[in-house]
């Protein structure tokens, strides 16, 4: 990380001025299937907020564990005794922009979840070759993580499109990574699940819209061979295919 530029700092105490809870509330995720409760949780409203989160032990009892939606099915919410910090304030679309190598990029912060990020872009007629499962997914968690493949004509996972992103590090500084600056350390903080910092806004190359249409079918074969054929006659005539296959 040692390549990344440093965009501001928080050596000094901050006021913080989004929402703070430090009563012992109990958080659950989406599906209710795992419970903790944070000595603190907070929601910041600016950069700077996250800022005096991570530069302040004492009001706010580390690990800083950042949250978006809360979707995940696994433990990855649980964080008894620490600090949970919840970007959903955090969900500005900071608008179109061309960047580095003349590509156009959207600026959206990390809190945004990602139907709200793709009506927007519809409605600028362009995309990101990437389509949701979950539209509630924030853009802050799947940036650094990992998602289902689902695109066409292009990596279709959503981290290969982010091209830059700003994160809080654990002094509390604010600095931003990108593809064309910042080579392997870039990569390695999309690798790192936001285990190096809190992300807090990315840029996402865009490219123009186009239209999709899918069809559903429902076919049967009398054996392995045909059913090989089969497959290969419809990847042929589409641009890409899901087949599910039921043996009878």
């Amino acid at each position: 990380m040692s390549k990344s530029k440093h965009v501001g700092s928080a050596h000094a105490i901050r006021d913080f001025h989004g929402l703070l809870n430090d009563e012992g509330k109990v958080f659950s995720n989406w599906g209710l299937s795992r419970t903790t409760t944070p000595a603190v949780y907070v929601e910041p409203v600016s950069y700077a907020d996250v800022q005096a989160v991570a530069g302040d032990a004492e009001r706010f009892p580390t690990p800083v564990h950042p949250v978006g939606s809360l979707l995940s099915v696994t433990s990855t919410i649980v964080n008894d005794g620490g600090t949970m910090l919840c970007t959903r304030k955090l969900d500005e679309i900071l608008g179109l922009e061309h960047g580095q190598l003349g590509r156009q990029v959207v600026r959206v912060q990390a809190g945004c979840r990602l139907k709200k990020l793709n009506m927007w872009l519809q409605g600028h007629d362009v995309e990101i070759p990437f389509q949701a499962e979950i539209g509630e997914a924030t853009v802050g968690s799947v940036a650094v993580g990992d998602t289902k493949e689902s695109s066409l004509n292009a990596p279709g996972y959503f981290s290969a499109h982010v091209v830059a992103l700003t994160y809080v590090d654990d002094n509390g500084e604010l600095r931003t990574l990108s593809d064309h600056d910042d080579g392997q350390a870039f990569h390695e903080f999309k690798c790192s699940f936001g285990l190096s910092g809190v992300v807090v806004e990315c840029q996402l190359e865009v490219r123009p819209a186009g239209l999709c249409r899918s069809e559903t079918s429902i076919a049967a074969f009398d054996s392995p061979q045909a059913l090989a054929a089969g497959l290969l006659r419809l990847r042929k005539d589409s641009d890409a295919l899901l087949a599910i296959v039921f043996p009878s």
